[in-house]
């Protein structure tokens, strides 16, 4: 029998802090020249378009370029409120990300080094273009501290939230698990089933996604602590509750 610790939601904020990247200094005290430039978002859009960002993020920034499909992790949706409002994803942020691309911990991504092709002034018009095209309103606070362990663990680079309208198809959806989770395996409950298919994701196997049976990474169980893991339990299971 897996163990599960109590669903944990007060830990949420603590969690964030935990698990936000930590901007170099040479970043950190930087700022936007452009916040609120409308000439500079335009400018941005150019800059985004010519150098082609939206084969990988989309041309509605969702994350949802023509090449995105093939990449591990996938592009984020930089629209998304849960995300972009994330207390960490400050513009200094965006530009140090879009600077100095994926080729780094935690994010091992194929985002290129853009400080290499781009001036300093064309990567702020983007980060303008970008924070331009965020969706408005705040995101609970216990979505955000998920979101925050998924995008650095890079589980939507499989996973698929259709009721977050993010994710990956090449592992199982989650929006069905709700239901299902407790059906999956004998003895199990749904939190319990949730909880081992991230530490041991080999003991068992959705039907009809054995061709991906090892891509599920083994490790997560001594990458994520215990509280983590339970913060993601409880909120796949309310996934699609999410906004």
């Amino acid at each position: 029998m897996v163990e599960v610790a109590p669903r944990i939601s007060a830990e949420s904020a603590a969690r964030l802090e935990e698990w936000q990247a930590k901007l170099p200094e040479a970043y950190a005290a930087l700022e936007n020249p452009y916040t609120g430039d409308q000439t500079a978002v335009a400018a941005g859009k150019v800059v985004y378009l010519e150098n082609d960002c939206q084969q990988c993020h989309g041309f509605e920034l969702d994350g949802q370029g023509d090449f995105s499909a093939g990449l591990q992790p996938k592009p984020v949706n930089l629209t998304d409120p849960a995300l972009m409002n994330l207390p960490f994803m400050t513009d200094a942020y965006l530009f140090w990300r879009v600077s100095e691309g994926g080729a780094q911990p935690p994010f091992y991504s194929a985002m290129p080094a853009w400080r290499h092709m781009l001036t300093d002034a064309e990567r702020w018009q983007v980060v303008t273009y970008i924070r331009s095209q965020t969706a408005a309103g705040e995101a609970d606070e216990s979505v955000q501290a998920a979101v925050a362990i998924i995008e650095q663990a890079g589980c939507f680079a499989c996973h698929r939230s259709e009721a977050l309208g993010r994710g990956g198809k090449i592992g199982p959806g989650w929006d069905s698990l709700p239901e299902e989770a407790a059906s999956r395996v004998a003895g199990l409950s749904a939190e319990e089933y949730i909880y081992q298919s991230i530490v041991d994701p080999q003991a068992f196997t959705v039907p009809g996604f054995e061709d991906q049976a090892l891509t599920m990474p083994a490790d997560l169980g001594t990458r994520l602590s215990t509280d983590e893991i339970n913060i993601l339990v409880n909120f796949i299971l309310q996934t699609d509750d999410a906004e």
